[in-house]
């Protein structure tokens, strides 16, 4: 007879667990822990709300979800080839990489350099500057320390990100302390350290993050990769959403709509509103803390936590006299001295077969364990990690219907899903069954070994390739006023953007002769490599401590029109019909009759202050 299906037989809570014969009392008290179907549909409800909170700019302090954006819009799609920097800073280790992009394949190099501690204790000069030496150390083994590289900064602490290119240290993790960085840019110190040096010529495009940075990897491998989840010490995720949805987001769009925006989760349910689902553990392991009342999510999924929930289980059911005979070994009574990798490694033992778990209690001075306790605890090692998996899943079901992509790839990383031995399948099980009826697709992919290197390599890639080449859409017809559409690019730190102002806007006389610019339907093009004297030759835009508006006789309307990068400034100038005036009028001698121009007022354009550009970029 075939197994029955349905929901009542085969409720969703307990897909894929193989029942292991622990002993009814302390089943009974491990009801809590156990997430329901309705607890599931009530947590994905929060857990949206929450994000939408997150989001706008009038309740994004009041949510326990932050959502911000990273402002990478564009996606490696195997269209840009050339050589890339990375740069991972994170735990006691700095590494180095350069990738080498030919289409979609490419190769990788990469450098390990040791952090002493002296450094990581010090001031924020002497580790920048230490930074900088080993940058200058590699590209010049790899004979690219004078080629300007673009290089895209993994800076794995906490950072408030202002744009691509500003990220404020708000608190140093993983042991640093150095003074003089809190509050800081990050960006800014590392070039000023660079800048430092003649021996090194590198171009800082971004600053982002570990979980962004697979998220790039995971898409130059599967394009359909929305998502990106940290499950282990860390948990945090991002994902893709629309611009218009991300009020913190306050830049142009380049052209796709969307923003990879990240989302801090750790201190979802610190106003109270996941108690339904936390239990007494739970509440035990928070006021031992050193931070009681906060991250309480993070308490209840990191692997950070999970080995000692089921230590202060084990703990309270010895006390009870249900484990070992009454009996606490002295490796129980000691602080996470019960590792989340003992989780994974009791998990892994098949149905009847004790191997890990007996020499695991072992190692704890458990002596007099039976057969019934290594049941208990196996019993205890996963309602734990499970617990943890299905939370995942929920999370990764309502970003998957929030996104609305009928087919979605999920990256995953994180020593917990790495390592655990069923975590994969309860989240495909658990996502699979809370997406029904919805027609979705998903599937999960891991990220591959040093992925936030090669994806910080990629992030250069896909900015330094909007850096070189934008596309303007079509200025409206009736378009009324005369509008100046620029680029401008300083130098410290390179900064990229385009504006259109109004000449309503821009009267003030300029200081400087101004170089004349062809009209817009007359540039397809500009040279980013164009000397000053080819600019003049050849009467195009260039290196121009002005800006000059030409009203011309040329009134015909391009839709689109492409170009690079070009040093300083780039202005292209949109003008509307012109009025007749013979009073004005004089014929060129000129053959072409192309040639024949009016002669004309030449009205004045402001040259935007450093100031002035910072603040609209920013």
């Amino acid at each position: 007879m075939s197994k029955c299906k349905s929901k009542v037989c085969n409720p969703l809570h307990l897909r894929g667990i193989e029942p292991i014969p622990a002993r009814p009392e302390l089943k009974g008290k491990c009801q809590e822990l156990i997430i329901t179907e309705d607890k599931m549909r009530r947590y994905m409800k929060i857990f949206l709300e929450h994000i939408e909170r997150g989001l706008k700019k009038s309740t994004h302090a009041s949510s326990t979800i932050k959502c911000f954006p990273t402002y990478v819009q564009d996606f490696p799609d195997g269209s840009k080839s050339g050589r890339y920097l990375s740069l991972v800073l994170d735990g006691n280790n700095l590494r180095i990489f350069l990738l080498n992009i030919d289409n979609r394949q490419y190769t990788l190099d990469q450098k390990i350099y040791s952090v002493s501690q002296d450094l990581m204790t010090g001031t924020g000069e002497q580790l920048f500057h230490f930074i900088a030496e080993c940058l200058a150390e590699y590209t010049k083994e790899k004979g690219v320390h004078t080629d300007s590289l673009p290089l895209g900064f993994i800076f794995n602490f906490p950072l408030e990100q202002k744009s691509l290119r500003i990220g404020i240290l708000k608190s140093w993790t993983n042991g640093y302390s150095c003074e003089g960085v809190i509050g800081k840019d990050v960006v800014q110190l590392l070039n000023d350290a660079v800048n430092k040096r003649e021996d090194l010529k590198i171009n800082i495009v971004a600053v982002a993050n570990n979980t962004t940075a697979n998220f790039m990897v995971c898409v130059f491998k599967d394009f359909e990769t929305k998502i990106e989840m940290m499950i282990g010490a860390e948990t945090n995720c991002c994902y893709v959403e629309k611009q218009v949805n991300a009020d913190l987001f306050d830049e142009p769009d380049r052209g796709s709509e969307n923003v990879i925006v990240y989302l801090e989760y750790g201190s979802f349910g610190d106003d109270g509103t996941l108690e339904f689902c936390r239990s007494q553990f739970d509440k035990d392991l928070d006021a031992g803390s050193t931070n009681v009342g906060s991250q309480l999510h993070k308490k209840m999924i990191s692997g950070i936590y999970l080995g000692e929930l089921v230590r202060l289980a084990a703990v309270k059911f010895t006390k009870e006299g249900i484990l070992f005979g009454g009996q606490l070994s002295d490796g129980f009574k000691v602080h996470d001295k019960f590792e989340t990798r003992f989780i994974c490694e009791i998990d892994a033992d098949s149905p009847g077969v004790f191997t890990n778990v007996k020499r695991i209690l072992n190692n704890l001075g458990v002596t007099n364990a039976t057969e019934q306790d290594y049941n208990d605890i196996k019993y205890l090692s996963q309602c734990f990690s499970r617990r943890a998996a299905i939370l995942n899943s929920c999370m990764i079901t309502v970003l998957v219907r929030k996104i609305g992509y009928p087919s979605v790839t999920v990256g995953v990383d994180g020593m917990l899903y790495k390592t655990h031995p069923h975590i994969h399948s309860i989240l495909m099980t658990y996502v699979e069954g809370l997406l029904k009826p919805d027609p979705y697709k998903f599937k999960i992919m891991l990220s591959e070994e040093g992925s936030n290197g090669i994806g910080g390599a990629l992030i250069a890639a896909v900015v330094d390739k909007n850096r070189r080449k934008i596309t303007v859409s079509d200025i409206p017809e009736d378009t009324q006023e005369t509008e100046v559409l620029f680029e401008r690019i300083l130098e410290e730190p390179p900064i990229h953007q385009s504006f259109v102002l109004p000449i309503s806007e821009t009267n003030l006389k300029p200081s400087l002769p101004a170089i004349q610019v062809p009209h817009l339907s007359s540039i397809s093009a500009l040279d980013a490599d164009a000397s000053f004297t080819d600019i003049l030759d050849n009467n195009i835009a260039g290196p121009s401590k002005e800006l000059f508006v030409d009203n011309t006789e040329d009134t015909e309307r391009s839709s689109k029109v492409q170009f690079v990068d070009v040093p300083e400034v780039a202005i292209v100038e949109r003008a509307p019909p012109v009025t007749e005036d013979n009073t004005d009028e004089e014929e060129d001698n000129a053959d072409s009759t192309a040639q024949r121009r009016r002669r004309k007022k030449k009205k004045k354009v402001v040259n935007p202050s450093v100031e002035d550009v910072w603040k609209l970029y920013y």
